[in-house]
């Protein structure tokens, strides 16, 4: 029996994760141009551009929460794995299906307290924008509903042998080396 997903669910797991991993380019690529023009102009005159800092902390925390789930299918977040590696097996199996339920509830609880965080914000204002807070709070709720998906991309093959996804583009081992 093939254990392998259907073929339009691989295809609209490869475009979510795209469309991600593009979202979370542009942001960084956004952030950083902001960051860079407010810091010239402020360097070069006395001019500050007022909205800057507002902006680039909040496309900071929506990168952060658009990051959890493509990190996470390529095992690049910390983990204690020490205890479930000296396993073998079926014990393993069961350990690493456990720690797969635990992370899932983790990230349904915080897509609902996100929601719920959102709701609660839509009637405030951002400091300098003066746009409703709800846009960035909203950052909660659709990062854990992606790392949702992410996780359950990644779940079968985690358990049955404790294998992340690879990528051609980035070497999980290599990052936190530079």
């Amino acid at each position: 029996m093939n254990a392998s997903p259907p073929f339009a669910l691989k295809k609209l797991d490869q475009w979510i994760l795209s469309v991600n991993r593009s979202l979370m380019i542009t942001l960084l690529g956004v952030m950083s141009a902001i960051i860079f023009v407010s810091v010239s102009i402020r360097y070069l005159s006395d001019y500050s551009i007022p909205w800057a800092e507002e902006v680039s902390r909040y496309l900071m925390v929506w990168l952060m929460f658009l990051g959890i789930g493509p990190v996470m299918r390529l095992g690049g977040h910390i983990a204690i794995d020490t205890f479930p590696k000296t396993l073998s097996g079926t014990s393993a199996i069961i350990l690493r299906g456990i720690i797969a339920l635990i992370i899932g509830a983790f990230f349904m609880t915080l897509l609902w307290v996100g929601w719920l965080y959102m709701q609660k914000t839509i009637h405030q204002s951002t400091a300098v924008l003066e746009i409703s807070f709800a846009w960035v709070s909203s950052s909660v709720p659709i990062g854990f509903a992606l790392s949702l998906w992410h996780g359950v991309a990644v779940a079968v093959p985690y358990v049955k042998n404790g294998a992340y996804e690879t990528s051609d583009d980035l070497n999980i081992d290599e990052v936190g080396a530079i």
